[in-house]
């Protein structure tokens, strides 16, 4: 997020609540777009405060407009354990730029998932990054921008092949969504993801 605003953040309270809103600003080819920092989530199924709303704010819930544009930030020595939340964001189809970060750590330990074919499994933008030292934050901005001027080129495809009989059981939840859900599940695909997920 600093890498990305350049310092440029500030930070108050989500309304209603003691969580932080940090707020930064990035300007990609001559045009500012805001830039919003949520709590850590490891996954959609929310427990604690901060996950719900990082969550609502990455699906358009509650004071938060539906984002043009996710940054997942995937922690590149356990990629693993990320890709679970970036796969549950994908089947919502909302344009995704995956930024592989701690990418020096997990090279030095022999790790690192390689971005070009971790993007071409995913069907989005992944760009490895080390925040800390700005590798590669050059890169994921020109991706964020192209992302930006074209959101069908990081919105994904089918990442996931779902059975038919999952995908019945998915829309016989559908109807009961909470209201508050119904009002973002925009297609058949979004609200079965969000059947699932939550």
């Amino acid at each position: 997020f600093n890498a990305l605003t350049g310092g440029t953040a500030r930070t108050g309270n989500y309304a209603g609540t003691t969580v932080d809103r940090t707020v930064g600003h990035l300007t990609i080819d001559g045009t500012t777009v805001e830039v919003l920092d949520v709590p850590g989530t490891w996954s959609l199924a929310a427990r604690s405060p901060e996950e719900r709303i990082a969550i609502d704010t990455a699906i358009g819930l509650g004071h938060e407009a539906p984002p043009a544009l996710l940054i997942v930030v995937l922690d590149a020595p356990r990629v693993l354990r990320s890709l679970y939340l970036a796969l549950q964001l994908l089947d919502l189809k909302v344009p995704v730029v995956c930024a592989l970060n701690l990418a020096d750590e997990a090279r030095q330990d022999g790790v690192l998932p390689d971005a070009a074919a971790l993007s071409q499994a995913l069907g989005v933008p992944v760009v490895a990054t080390v925040a800390r030292t700005g590798e590669g934050v050059e890169a994921l901005k020109a991706a964020i921008g192209r992302a930006l001027r074209d959101p069908a080129s990081a919105t994904p495809g089918s990442v996931q092949p779902w059975t038919p009989a999952l995908i019945a059981d998915a829309d016989a939840l559908v109807p009961h969504l909470p209201a508050r859900l119904r009002t973002v599940a925009s297609d058949p695909e979004r609200a079965r993801a969000l059947a699932l997920w939550l």
